[in-house]
């Protein structure tokens, strides 16, 4: 199992939860963070404002 409390994890435990099924256990400080950067993201998204990759193309497929 890995941990995720907010701290940094090794990178020997970064490279071994991506190479095989690995149970996650995320602290609720992480989960209240991720939702606030939701909000956000969803909110520039839905915006006027051009923002690179998020309410307009990626490369190629790049338009204002």
């Amino acid at each position: 199992m890995l941990k995720l409390s907010g701290n940094l994890i090794s990178l020997e435990d970064f490279c071994k939860a991506s190479l095989e099924a690995t149970k996650l256990e995320i602290h609720q400080s992480v989960i209240e963070k991720i939702k606030t950067a939701r909000i956000t993201v969803d909110r520039l998204a839905n915006g006027e404002e051009p923002v690179y990759g998020l309410n307009t193309g990626l490369g190629g497929n790049l338009s204002y």
